[in-house]
């Protein structure tokens, strides 16, 4: 978020991860699948550790199984955005 935030300001709004996933995604800062996954997840993983919770669980402890699906398009959300702030970092000159 902090490398777009000047070209896109409504990025630094304390909107939380799941609306700025979903504004990357339409913005076209990650792919916007990719992000709606993620997105997706994290509100599934949200949902199940409150249930957890509000069944008086000493500690939310959710099992991965169904969460799967979502664990595994992560780290490839991660490798995109990092291979697109590696891009970028090529573009800053440094004065000499």
């Amino acid at each position: 978020m902090l490398a777009h935030a000047r070209r896109h300001p409504q990025l630094t709004g304390n909107l939380g991860n799941i609306a700025l996933l979903k504004m990357a995604g339409q913005l076209g800062l990650i792919p916007l699948a990719m992000a709606m996954s993620v997105r997706d997840g994290y509100r599934e993983y949200r949902r199940l550790r409150r249930a957890e919770r509000l069944n008086r669980a000493q500690y939310a402890c959710v099992e991965p199984g169904p969460l799967q699906p979502y664990i595994d398009a992560t780290p490839r959300l991660w490798e995109s955005v990092l291979s697109g702030a590696r891009d970028d970092a090529k573009e800053i000159r440094m004065p000499a």
